[in-house]
């Protein structure tokens, strides 16, 4: 199994303990300087990659099991994760910059857009991979793609809503042959 893969199968415990570095932080740093800002943005990310490698490795198990056998998309899943390690120091840069011009702003701006943008992808092509392995069809309905999306979305609930699914899914990729 490849470590893409088995980042679907992470214990749900994991997932809260992201969440103590998502809220912890911006309160401990609320008048510290720009370099312990950075740090502490790099650190709260954590929050945000788990959930992402979870979709990932959802998304390569299931295109795993898939009739073609491929996960031809994963690239996509680790530019998403690039950009959520470099959006904080951009940010905090264009912040610090101040005045001197509206360009490093619009930078960031678009940037983080960018980054939005391509997590909320990365969740629905987790999803419908997910769905589309359960359902044996390779475009699945809209309704259960967009279902197992909000479950990804709100990973807090999902991860331990989605347990029952994701344990079948282990199961079929360990009997599957290599």
């Amino acid at each position: 199994m490849t470590f893409p893969a088995k980042l679907a199968f992470i214990q749900p415990l994991w997932f809260l303990v992201a969440l103590v570095p998502a809220f912890a932080v911006p309160v401990v740093m609320i008048d510290a300087s720009v370099e312990v800002l950075m740090i502490g943005a790099l650190i709260s990310t954590w929050a945000i990659l788990l959930p992402l490698g979870w979709a990932c490795g959802i998304y390569a198990a299931s295109r795993h099991l898939a009739a073609n056998g491929s996960a031809g998309r994963t690239w996509i899943f680790y530019v998403a994760g690039i950009g959520v390690l470099i959006l904080p120091p951009v940010i905090i840069a264009s912040d610090a910059m101040g005045s001197i011009g509206a360009v490093p702003a619009a930078v960031a701006g678009y940037l983080g857009f960018a980054v939005v943008g391509s997590y909320f992808v990365c969740l629905w092509l987790g999803s419908a991979a997910l769905v589309a392995f359960e359902e044996g069809e390779p475009k699945p309905p809209f309704h259960k793609v967009a279902g197992t999306f909000f479950l990804m979305v709100y990973w807090v609930i999902g991860v331990w809503v989605m347990q029952g699914r994701l344990k079948a899914l282990r199961h079929k990729l360990e009997a599957a042959p290599v």
